[in-house]
């Protein structure tokens, strides 16, 4: 995806432990019943616009790769699965929202050193 030089994205991905898609029905239910989801099934994520925001859910997932495809076979996974299989460090950067951990910071292979590093 590509942004013009000097715009901004607002975009909030949410990781779930579970479907994706029935929290991303439910938190826009909850903000607005007039929300549209997109659901995107073959993925297993959903998402909605809300003000100038997009926010797409998708439920932890591991992929794993079968020689000479490129396809990956994915299944439900863990937050750590999950954040496994990014292309990036930074891509991997957490914030746990559970009420058990709210506010606590995952950086799990050192994306805020590589973002510092530029």
């Amino acid at each position: 995806m590509s942004v013009k030089k000097g715009a901004s994205r607002k975009d909030i991905d949410i990781v779930v432990i579970g479907s994706g898609i029935d929290l991303a029905k439910k938190t826009a239910r909850k903000i607005d019943p007039k929300i549209k989801v997109s659901v995107f099934k073959n993925f297993g994520t959903a998402m909605f616009r809300w003000n100038e925001y997009e926010v797409e859910f998708v439920g932890a997932r591991k992929e794993s790769y079968k020689r000479g495809s490129r396809k990956p076979a994915v299944e439900d996974g863990t937050l750590e699965d999950d954040q496994k299989r990014r292309d990036f460090t930074i891509n991997a950067l957490a914030i746990n929202l559970s009420k058990v951990s709210y506010g606590q910071f995952l950086d799990p292979f050192g994306g805020t050193q590589d973002l510092i590093r530029r």
